[in-house]
C-alpha cells in the first residue's frame, strides 16, 4: 500500500496558503507543493517535524496508508 501525504488537508485546517506555510518552514514554495502534491519521492525526518510544528498536528495526521481508491489522481503519477 502506497503512502498518502495529507499535507493539503492539514494546511488547509491551519488556515494557511502553500507560500505561508512555506515560508513558515524556511522551505520552497516549490517543495512545498511537490510534497503537497506527492511528486516528492521522500520526506525527511527533519521535513516532518519541521510540518508538523507549524501545523500543530502529528505524523500520523500527514502520514497515512492509502488504499488504491482513496489516493488522489496527481499522487498516482
Amino acid at each position: 500500500m502506497p503512502v498518502e501525504v495529507r499535507l493539503k488537508e492539514m494546511r488547509s485546517r491551519a488556515g494557511l496558503s502553500q507560500n505561508q506555510l512555506a515560508k513558515k518552514i524556511d522551505m520552497t514554495l516549490g517543495t512545498v507543493q511537490d510534497i503537497e502534491y506527492g511528486k516528492q519521492k521522500s520526506i525527511t525526518y527533519s521535513t516532518l517535524e519541521k510540518l508538523c510544528m507549524a501545523l500543530s498536528c502529528q505524523v500520523g495526521d500527514l502520514l497515512v496508508l492509502a488504499r488504491e481508491g482513496n489516493m488522489d489522481d496527481k499522487a498516482k503519477e
